[in-house]
């Protein structure tokens, strides 16, 4: 079902529902706007196993001034397990020049700040991105793999920051994990403690297949 409804209305009865369709083994796929019912309450909490719905409305907002981008990293700060909570640094993982010049912001960045911000810890922008190889959109997950092997760069100056430090490692959205390991790749540069990778949403993978 969707929630809102057509009409703006949240059904109070959702979580019911869910749960008698769970009762008998099957599972609550929940449509929602994400600038709507994500304001108000998350979709699980709502009875939802599978949520689905466009996240590019977050993207028009941050580009207006990081509006929704803040409300996403300060939900991922109210939400955060121990894992993150008890991290030393939040560094996001950083976008390409072209994509800066087009968007005019770095998604992760702004989710990471508001993140850092919610957290009290401090934002380390210590990744370059050294090349862009197209997007990785229409790529399957060998290709992505491929694209951004070596992508990214540790700054000199934040060795030491970096070095035993237990990072957060933030992005918007997480694929096949692509990109997030040749962050993490790149953060070895510097001898992490740990690094934890902390995204707003993930996918859910269709399929095994990769070919």
């Amino acid at each position: 079902f969707e929630q809102p409804g057509y009409l703006g209305a949240i059904d109070p009865a959702a979580g019911e529902i869910a749960a008698i369709a769970r009762s008998h083994g099957a599972e609550t796929i929940v449509g929602v706007d994400p600038i709507s019912l994500g304001i108000l309450k998350a979709p699980g909490d709502y009875g939802a196993d599978i949520m689905v719905g466009p996240t590019q409305p977050l993207g028009v907002h941050m580009n207006c001034g990081g509006g929704v981008g803040g409300f996403m990293g300060a939900e991922m700060a109210r939400r955060a397990p121990k894992s993150v909570v008890s991290a030393d640094c939040v560094v996001p993982v950083p976008t390409s020049r072209r994509n800066l010049r087009r968007r005019g912001y770095n998604q992760a960045a702004v989710i990471a700040d508001a993140l850092a911000a919610g957290l009290n810890l401090p934002l380390v922008p210590c990744l370059e991105r050294r090349r862009q190889e197209g997007t990785q959109t229409a790529l399957n997950p060998v290709q992505r793999r491929a694209n951004v092997s070596g992508a990214f760069l540790l700054t000199g100056r934040f060795r030491d920051v970096v070095a035993g430090s237990r990072v957060v490692l933030v992005d918007d959205v997480i694929t096949t994990g692509a990109t997030v390991l040749a962050a993490v790749e790149a953060l070895g540069a510097g001898a992490p403690g740990a690094v934890v990778a902390y995204a707003f949403a993930r996918t859910v993978p269709l399929s095994t297949d990769i070919n």
